[in-house]
């Protein structure tokens, strides 16, 4: 049976600060983090023991995404993916922008997003990158 434990937090950034440290303990205990937050309380904080299902963030995609992110993950180019699938260069594009944002990969000037993108799929795939 997997531990759980609840936490309250109020407003404070001392209190977030605290959160955080928190958490980042527990997954070095091999705890899996997850927090909410919701408009009544100010944040609830719910930490799951190991061994619990962590959400898949390919879940969050489409079919048709998930085939586009695939074909990314292959090394493909936006042409050569609409080639395959027969989809115009604007609609590969128009995907691979929604997988970005369903992915919540925003733009950063230090990383590119189809690489995380492509992280992400393969960790999701149960293929997990040397580090």
């Amino acid at each position: 049976m997997a531990s759980s434990i609840g936490l309250r937090v109020v407003p404070a950034d001392d209190a977030a600060v605290l959160l955080e440290a928190v958490a980042e303990l527990l997954v070095c205990f091999g705890y899996d983090v997850v927090v909410q937050s919701d408009v009544d309380d100010d944040a609830v904080g719910l930490l799951v023991g190991p061994g619990e299902h962590r959400p898949d963030p390919l879940d969050a995609l489409t079919d048709r995404e998930r085939e586009v992110l695939a074909l990314i993950a292959q090394g493909r180019s936006n042409r050569s993916i609409g080639d395959r699938l027969a989809l115009t260069p604007r609609t590969v594009e128009s995907h691979v922008r929604s997988i970005f944002t369903r992915l919540g990969l925003q733009p950063q000037r230090a990383d590119n997003r189809r690489v995380l993108a492509v992280l992400a799929y393969l960790e999701a795939t149960g293929h997990h990158p040397a580090s």
